[in-house]
């Protein structure tokens, strides 16, 4: 009878320690999923941050080509059009993507920076009334927006150090 206990107590254990194994690799599983797809998503909101830094300075770069300058003709009503499609094809989208996957704070910084740029965008192409580059009217349109941007990107900065994800 004591040699039933044995087989017994043997395939007890044999099936408690492959139990635990068992759960201990379905806990590791989970973790590094976890991980995986916490990573990715920080990768892809620091190219959502990126890509939305860039379509702001490009848009931007356009826009002040729109003010009247002391080098070069004034862009035609033609340029300025398309300066403010510009904030429609390059800015909206990668907007919209910061808005799906970005962080509270990422989402409200560019959600100002947005703003600031529309505003911006409005009064350099809208109107017969134009304005000169880097006059005090000028800035008191463009300062805004270039203190939201610099907030934006400052903010994603610290949140991609945080995150070990900077790259400068």
């Amino acid at each position: 009878m004591s040699g039933h206990w044995v087989v017994i107590g043997t395939l007890a254990g044999v099936v408690l320690g492959a139990s635990l194994e068992y759960g201990f690799q379905f806990l590791t599983h989970r973790r590094n999923r976890r991980e995986a797809v916490a990573d990715r998503l920080r990768s892809e909101r620091r190219e959502a941050y990126i890509a939305l830094i860039e379509a702001t300075r490009r848009c931007a770069h356009e826009l002040a080509r729109a003010a009247l300058h002391d080098y070069g003709p004034p862009a035609d009503a033609e340029a300025r059009s398309n300066a403010a499609y510009l904030f429609d094809l390059e800015f909206v989208p990668r907007f919209s993507v910061v808005g799906i996957i970005g962080t509270r704070e990422a989402v409200d910084a560019a959600a100002e920076m947005y703003d600031k740029l529309d505003r911006f965008r409005d009064c350099m192409t809208t109107g017969d009334q134009r304005v000169r580059y880097r006059s005090e009217e000028y800035n008191e349109i463009y300062d805004p927006f270039r203190e939201a941007r610099n907030e934006f990107t400052d903010l994603v900065r610290a949140e991609l150090t945080e995150t070990g994800l900077a790259t400068g």
